[in-house]
């Protein structure tokens, strides 16, 4: 169902940490948890140092700890400019 799903890459300074399709995403913004969906507004916010929680569109799921930044919503394509992100988070 691609018209459920929306791209999401990671980015940090070193190097592009994760590109691929995904049906939800959590982030820490800097005021707080925010869920972005395919079809979402256009959206700019700072982030904090925290987990990012994606879901793919088989229900598998992706965990990531980041270390602060920015993230771009657009026409279904997220980007995260991260300064830094490691995999595995809880």
């Amino acid at each position: 169902m691609p018209d459920r799903t929306f791209t999401l890459d990671i980015v940090t300074p070193e190097q592009l940490v994760l590109s691929e399709d995904v049906a939800s995403l959590t982030v820490p913004a800097v005021e707080g948890y925010l869920g972005v969906l395919a079809g979402h507004a256009p959206l700019m916010a700072e982030l904090r140092q925290g987990e990012i929680h994606a879901r793919r569109a088989d229900g598998t799921r992706v965990a990531m700890t980041i270390g602060g930044g920015f993230m771009d919503v657009g026409h279904n394509h997220v980007v995260i400019l991260a300064d830094s992100a490691e995999t595995g988070a809880g």
